[in-house]
Formats: C-alpha cells, structure tokens, sequence
C-alpha cells in the first residue's frame, strides 16, 4: 500500500519538536544528521514544516534560513494542533493509497425486470352435475302421510302412504322442474323442483293434501317388499324419512293393513314369520 510516507517511531515526535524549535540541541543535531539517510524522516519533517509555516504567525512566519539548532517556526503553545495536522495528513494518504491501489468496484448488478403476471382470465362457467338417479322423502303440511319420491333419466316413481288404510303407487315423468305421476284410482302427484327439495300436491281416495320433500339418501326412500304366506300374494310398501320415520301398509286381495316393521339399512322384513324379499325403489318401475 502506496502513501505519505511515516517518519521513524524514534523520531516522530522528535520531527514537530525541531520544527517548532523546542528539541534539545542535541536531540536535533542528531536528527539532522539521521534524516539525511531516511527518506520517511525527510518527508515528515518537509509537510510538518509547511504545516508549521501555515499555523504559525498566521502564516508569516518561514524556518530558519540560518539552520540554527532550533530550526523553528513560531509556534509557541500550537505543538498539540501541529500533531492533528499531521495525524489526518497522514490518514488521508493512508486512505488515498488504499483507494488508488485496490481493485475496482464490480459495477452494479443490473436491476431484474419487473415480472408481469398474466392478466387475469374468466374462468367458464361449470355446469351443474346432473343426478341420473336421486330420490326425495317427506310429509304432507298437515302430517297425514308420508311421500317418497324417487327419479331416474327422466321417469319417476312415489309411494304416497298413511301407515293405515290409504297408499298409492304412482309413476310418471319429469320434464325440467315439474313433476307429474299418475295412480290408480285417480291418485295423482304433481310438483316442482326448487332448491334440493319438490314442492306439490297428492292426491288419493278422494283427499288432496299439499307436501313437501327433501332430498334424501338411503337408507331414506321408498321400498316394496312381496311375500307369499299360506298361499296369499301380498305386496308391501315402506316410506322411510331421512328422520328415520318408517311408514308402510301391506295388501292383498282381501284388502289392505299396516306394514310389518322395516330395517332399511339390512333390508330385513319378515310377516307371519315368513321372510319378505326387499328392495330399494328406483326411478323406472320393473
């Protein structure tokens, strides 16, 4: 590292005392003679000097010419400002020396380019899955039977039961939101689809009453069961709520009664001990 040079550590402060005049005779004889052979010392003693020149007496005042032993420049009571001087001189070329003799700065990495997101696309619009096979159950307002409702590809099949004396088998069609069966005897259902529930009326032996229908999942739906017992042909119907409500009458030719009891979820039904086949009433009748 290239700079000002430094006087020796023997010398240094003997430098400031011979420029200001107050270094023992022989103290500055000596330092004459070794700065004459030390490039460092002559250096310090030159910029001390012109310091000196400029502090003292305003800067009038100009070494001895004469090259007395006090070689001074009026300075009395200005050693302590002298010394400053020459500490941040020499710190400046220490500095100076550092900055010119070291290696250049790497320039600056160039600022990345700002990343743009794509402009936001509509998605398109998702259409609705449709249910090919779904099923409703529920009650009539004033609670005098139960429905069950149950749709497939556009057909549909309901059981409309009291658990006493009146039911009806009922088949027919969907077409978009309405629903529209037809029973014998004049039993009809109608209604609407709205929001996962069918709202309508039903109809049967001559009694209208309006109902409503939530969506249901097995084991809730309609179910048939038939059995032969001592030789008589009975059919059997069962409306199971999403409550767990069951619901049912059994028929034969001598006419018709309450159903024997359903375990929807094993499909277990028995009457007069002889077992009955059952099964889960879809959309299409068989």
């Amino acid at each position: 590292m290239s700079g000002r040079p430094v006087a020796c550590r023997t010398w240094q402060d003997t430098v400031v005392d011979v420029v200001i005049g107050t270094a023992p005779p022989a103290r500055a004889r000596a330092f004459r003679r070794h700065r004459t052979c030390c490039s460092a010392c002559r250096s310090e003693y030159a910029s001390a000097l012109s310091l000196a020149t400029v502090l003292g007496n305003g800067g009038d005042a100009a070494p001895n010419p004469g090259g007395s032993p006090s070689e001074g420049v009026p300075m009395k009571g200005r050693r302590g400002p002298l010394l400053t001087l020459l500490a941040m001189a020499g710190l400046a070329g220490a500095l100076l020396g550092v900055n010119t003799s070291g290696e250049p700065a790497p320039p600056p990495a160039p600022a990345a380019a700002p990343t743009v997101a794509p402009a936001p696309t509509d998605a398109p619009p998702t259409t609705p899955a449709v249910r090919s096979e779904v099923a409703y159950a529920g009650r009539t307002a004033g609670n005098e039977a139960t429905i069950a409702i149950a749709m497939k590809d556009g057909s549909a099949v309901a059981y409309l039961c009291d658990g006493k004396k009146i039911e009806a088998w009922l088949e027919g069609t969907v077409e978009g939101s309405t629903l529209s069966l037809q029973g014998s005897d004049g039993a009809t259902v109608s209604g609407e689809l709205s929001d996962g529930a069918v709202f309508g009326e039903a109809a049967a032996k001559g009694k209208k009453w309006p109902y409503s229908a939530a969506l249901a999942t097995p084991p809730a739906g309609a179910y048939r069961g038939r059995v032969s017992v001592e030789g008589v042909q009975k059919r059997i119907g069962w409306n199971v709520l999403p409550d767990g409500t069951v619901t049912g009458i059994v028929s034969d030719a001598n006419g018709v009664a309450p159903a024997p009891p359903l375990d929807p979820t094993a499909r277990i039904a028995s009457l007069d001990g002889v077992p009955v086949d059952v099964e889960l009433v879809t959309g299409r009748t068989e």
